[in-house]
């Protein structure tokens, strides 16, 4: 939250809502702005989005002030405090459902506000704690491990004197490889200079005693016998089970390097200091400019300063101021009401806010040939230019030319040289401002009458006569403007005796103070009523400082008055409503002792508060940490704040619980101590989940600097990786240094760096992405990666977690496999075209056989048939009826059905086949069996396996009919 809590105040009684404002306004508090009604309420809410909402419950609109908070939260998450006359269950049990910070019950007292607030803004900050922790908790699965991998000094963890990590720059600096490190006979001592020894083990010992280290230097020797002086920063941490040093060691030429950058920021600071106070005691603004420019140009070693401005709103610029150096020629003259237009490419940067920092003149791009024109006129070789803008807007530019050579200012330079730019228009923008200023009578007249209190302008005469007054002035005594000028106060006052008080009291104030204060004073109003006011008088003096009249503003406390005494009815309402928060609110007095404590400690510690109400505080207190809040106290009692701090209670059962106590000083009325008022909360949660944070925190470090893939962390906006384990960079040859600042456009082979851009872009709004792609190692090899890409927000900024997986082994299988593919398939191709021609073969064949077939038939009817024919006439009955089978069986040969009679009796036995035979030309069992030698019962028993194993056994079909079919 900001220095001043943000607050927008509901409330349809406009003098309460004046009233709060301007004590919250006095108090340290930020009113932003003020409402009547539900639909106002809502607009201001989503405008300024305040840090709290003082909520009146009763509004006007078609929303009351219960509905608008739910509003407010649940779309801008905007917590409020809720005002109420009404303490009936119906709108404290609806309000409830808001989930208020507090109540406050109408008419309420200034503490009571005070208290409420304290208590709201309290509990936010709790809350955005909690929420902190929790995200940090979250994010610590990927950020643990910076240190040890990004940094570029020296990390190690000792342990029992072995080290037992050291990372990759420990190996650079030192020369020992980290399995010389880690082994057991490796002497930690022999890489410190032999008179560090001493220092090195006391403070080792200091840290074993629970005592900080400060960063210190001594002097390590690496495995060539150089000496390295460095500096060493060392903490007691845990490590696997027990206690170990972690170490950061930094080489000192790096600090001394930085130490020349600080040597020459504490320069430019001093130049800029100079130049910011000549500019704040500005008299001459032309002579500032000038000497300010020398100061600038002699710092940045430029040859000549100049500072152009644009004349009005017109496109015209003049050289307004120049300085240059000894020997330099001036061109002031020859640079007046140059047209804009003339050198666009330099307008063009300049509009567009970019610093021209032009190394060689003679380099300048085609573009720029106007201005390269008029810069080799003047002889200039290089230069530096900066816009110059005034209230926001770009109205001219300063710039810093070397005639003698050309020069590259560093970044230190243009960053210092743009810190006098942003000078430079403020302090233009500020004589623009006062020149406004003396113009702004018309302003006074305006805050004059709109002023609420009323304000008398009065001569110096004793009693004063009116000589203006504003219209709140009139308002307030019941007078129109016109019948009070020229009349004296008096008429205001209650009496006589009431001028001579407040005359009395006046003269004094003003000799002794210069201005007169009086908090409640009565005057009249034009109906005789008498009323209660405020009071402040302050001199008119002329140049000599006589005084030739009175300001004095007079502020109407009436209904401040009566809210007072109402104010003081509703202790009970809020020692009602504190009694019910979750907090427990508490106070001491000036020797520690409890002399209030909320019913919210039962909850948290088990005590009821007459319990510990009247014992001392610290008997609650764990003991190691009794010191601390010892010395806390004093520091309170004696006027400090000490702010929020956590410590340890014990609980009434003996538990120990962890409470955040936010504390500050009571006094009484005189302004002297009385005691602490605090609010304690209980955060034993809060503790268990940083402690969970820390384990996370290690478990993913190894994790990280374990995983066997590249893993890096990518900057969405530029693509440069921002964080890497050690196999991203091995696994493209880099080494560690050569990595860092790296983007992924460095070595990503597909992608141009606008289609890297674009694909990161995409990554960003599908929140993940999969893909393979070609970067290039340091030597130049090409490598396949397989690459997993997902969304992470850290610290309210995305970034792209990517995980790089190796897969040129992979691709090169791949292709090898199609290789082999593409040959199958030919060989497949070759095939087919071969079993065309044999199908086309069989075919011919088929032609063929059934020729032969055909020759068969003619010649068994032409040549044998006639025979057996013949044969027939001689033979006996037997003899008979062996022909005509033989004659039958040969048409059946030559039959295109013969395949049927092989695939239907494939499983008959010879005798059954010959069985069939019979059958099938419709000869009886007896009449088979008279053929064929065998008994009738034979023949019958034949007939039953056949009919089996033809799969006919439990069919009714008939055994002939179904021979007939195919034999």
């Amino acid at each position: 939250m900001p220095d001043k809590p943000r607050i927008i105040i509901i409330e349809d009684e406009s003098v309460i809502a004046s009233q709060l404002s301007e004590w919250l306004n006095r108090t340290g508090y930020q009113v932003l702005a003020t409402a009547s009604k539900g639909e106002k309420a809502i607009k201001l809410a989503e405008k300024y989005k305040p840090d709290l909402i003082l909520m009146d419950i009763v509004i006007s609109g078609k929303m009351d002030g219960i509905e608008v908070a739910q509003y407010v939260k649940e779309k801008y998450n905007i917590p409020v405090i809720f005002l109420t006359a009404y303490a009936e269950d119906e709108y404290i049990n609806r309000a409830k459902g808001v989930e208020p910070l507090g109540f406050l019950v109408k008419p309420f007292q200034k503490d009571e506000l005070s208290a409420t607030l304290e208590i709201a803004f309290y509990k936010l900050r709790i809350q955005k704690e909690r929420k902190e922790l929790e995200y940090s908790l979250r994010e610590s699965e990927g950020m643990f491990r910076s240190l040890a991998e990004n940094s570029p000094n020296m990390v190690f963890i000792n342990k029992g004197g072995e080290i037992i990590y050291a990372n990759e720059k420990c190996e650079q600096l030192m020369g020992y490889t980290k399995n010389e490190f880690y082994s057991s006979d490796f002497n930690f001592y022999k890489i410190i200079a032999p008179e560090y020894h001493g220092v090195i083990k006391e403070n080792f010992k200091k840290h074993l005693d629970g005592k900080e280290v400060n960063p210190y230097e001594y002097m390590l020797i690496n495995k060539d016998g150089e000496r390295i002086e460095v500096i060493i920063s060392t903490k007691l941490i845990k490590h696997q089970g027990g206690l170990a040093i972690l170490g950061i060691v930094t080489d000192i030429t790096t600090r001394k390097r930085w130490e020349e950058i600080l040597k020459y920021r504490l320069e430019f600071e001093r130049v800029v200091s100079i130049i910011s106070s000549r500019f704040l005691k500005v008299s001459d603004i032309n002579e500032t400019i000038t000497g300010s420019l020398k100061d600038m140009g002699e710092f940045s070693g430029a040859s000549r300063a100049y500072l152009f401005l644009f004349q009005d709103d017109s496109e015209v610029i003049n050289n307004t101021h120049e300085w240059c150096a000894d020997g330099v020629k001036p061109q002031i003259a020859n640079l007046q009401n140059l047209n804009a237009k003339s050198i666009p490419w330099w307008m063009k940067k300049l509009r567009n806010g970019e610093v021209i920092h032009i190394k060689d003149v003679s380099k300048m791009p085609k573009s720029a040939k106007t201005e390269k024109e008029l810069l080799e006129a003047q002889n200039i070789r290089s230069l530096i230019v900066l816009p110059v803008t005034i209230a926001g807007e770009f109205k001219g530019f300063v710039g810093f030319d070397n005639v003698m050579d050309t020069v590259e200012w560093r970044d230190e330079d243009i960053n210092i040289l743009t810190v006098f730019s942003d000078i430079l228009g403020s302090s233009l923008e500020r004589r623009r401002t006062i020149e406004k200023l003396r113009e702004s009578k018309e302003l006074f007249e305006k805050i004059f009458v709109c002023q609420h209190d009323g304000v008398f302008i009065l001569n110096s005469n004793i009693p004063p006569e009116i000589i203006d007054c504003n219209p709140a002035a009139a308002e307030i005594f019941g007078y129109s403007r016109e019948e009070m000028l020229g009349l004296q106060t008096t008429f205001l006052h209650v009496n006589k005796a009431s001028l001579k008080e407040f005359q009395e009291k006046m003269f004094p104030s003003i000799e002794k103070k210069g201005f007169f204060q009086l908090l409640d004073f009565k005057m009249k109003r034009k109906n005789k009523d008498i009323f209660p006011t405020e009071h402040s008088v302050a001199p008119i003096l002329d140049e000599t400082k006589k005084r030739i009249g009175w300001v004095s503003v007079v502020h109407d406390i009436s209904e401040r008055q009566r809210a007072e005494q109402a104010l003081k009815d509703s202790e009970r309402k809020y020692r009602q409503l504190v009694e019910n928060i979750d907090e427990v609110i508490y106070t001491l007095n000036d020797k520690g002792i409890l002399t209030y404590i909320s019913p919210a400690i039962t909850p948290v510690c088990g005590y009821e508060p007459n319990e510990v109400i009247g014992n001392p505080y610290l008997d609650y207190i764990h003991v190691d940490d009794i010191k601390r809040i010892q010395e806390n106290l004093r520091e309170a009692l004696s006027g400090q704040n000490i702010g929020i701090n956590d410590y340890r209670i014990i609980a009434k059962n003996g538990d120990i619980k962890w409470a955040r106590v936010s504390s500050r000083i009571q006094m009484d009325e005189n302004g002297k101590i009385r005691g602490v008022q605090g609010i304690l909360r209980d955060i034993t949660d809060n503790k268990v989940i940083e402690a969970a944070l820390i384990e996370s925190q290690e478990k993913y470090k190894a994790l990280f600097e374990q995983a066997a893939d590249s893993i890096v962390l990518v900057d969405i906006q530029t693509g440069t990786i921002v964080d890497f384990n050690d196999k991203a960079y091995q696994n493209l040859g880099y080494t560690l240094d050569e990595f860092i600042g790296i983007k992924i456009s460095d070595f990503e082979v597909r992608e141009s760096t606008e289609e890297v851009h674009k694909h990161i872009a995409k990554i960003i709004k599908n929140g993940s992405d999969t893909f393979e792609t070609k970067h290039r190692t340091k030597d130049g090899k090409l490598k396949d990666f397989l690459v997993s890409c997902r969304r992470i927000k850290l610290k309210e900024k995305h970034f792209l977690q990517c995980i790089y997986i190796d897969i040129t082994k992979q691709k090169k299988t791949e292709s090898e496999l199609l290789d082999n593919r593409k040959k199958l398939m030919s060989q497949n191709i070759l095939l087919e075209e071969k079993n065309v021609a044999l199908r086309q073969l069989l075919s011919q064949l088929d032609v063929e056989k059934k020729e032969i077939e055909k020759r068969i038939l003619n010649n068994i009817n032409n040549i044998i048939l006639p025979i057996i024919n013949k044969m027939s006439f001689k033979s006996s009955d037997i003899n008979e009826t062996y022909l005509e089978l033989l004659k039958h069986n040969l048409e059946k040969i030559t039959s295109s059905f013969g395949t049927k009679i092989s695939e239907k009796t494939m499983n008959l036995t010879p005798r059954e086949i010959e069985i069939c035979n019979y059958i099938s030309n419709g000869l009886t069992s007896k009449e088979i069996a008279r053929i064929l030698n065998i008994s009738y019962r034979t023949v019958e028993t034949h007939r039953t396996k056949i009919r089996k194993k033809l799969g006919l056994a439990n069919i009714n079909t008939n055994l002939t009919t179904y021979l007939k079919s195919f034999l």
